[in-house]
Order: C-alpha cells, then sequence, then structure tokens
C-alpha cells in the first residue's frame, strides 16, 4: 500500500533558470483534488514545480527548463 500524502501540500512554482531558487509562487492544498488541480494549472503556466507534505517529502516535481 502507498503512503497517504500528508496534508497541507505546499506546492511552489517558478520560471527562473535551473541555478536560481526564486519563489514566482507557492499555494498551500488540503485535499487530494486540490493537489491535483493546482499542480496541473502550475506545470500548464511555469516552467518548474514541485510540491512538499507537511513532513518535507518531496511528492513530485516537474522541471521543463
Amino acid at each position: 500500500m502507498l503512503n497517504p500524502i500528508k496534508y497541507p501540500v505546499q506546492i511552489q512554482a517558478d520560471n527562473s533558470e535551473a541555478g536560481e531558487s526564486n519563489v514566482g509562487c507557492m499555494c498551500h492544498v488540503f485535499d487530494q483534488t486540490g493537489y491535483v488541480t493546482v499542480f496541473g494549472a502550475l506545470a500548464r503556466t511555469y516552467l518548474h514545480v514541485v510540491a512538499w507534505d507537511v513532513e518535507g517529502t518531496k511528492l513530485r516535481e516537474y522541471d521543463n527548463r
């Protein structure tokens, strides 16, 4: 069985170069529907999107830089 996601999830997105760490957008979501919806919307808009759970575990990363 997969480990359940521990909410809230923090999602950060930016259009910076790979060596930079500027955060253009940061969102918090509190359920699975919000996680999927927000991550998908940010991945269509930004070049780099990362999601972490409440314990700091990286859940997913989209990188098109």
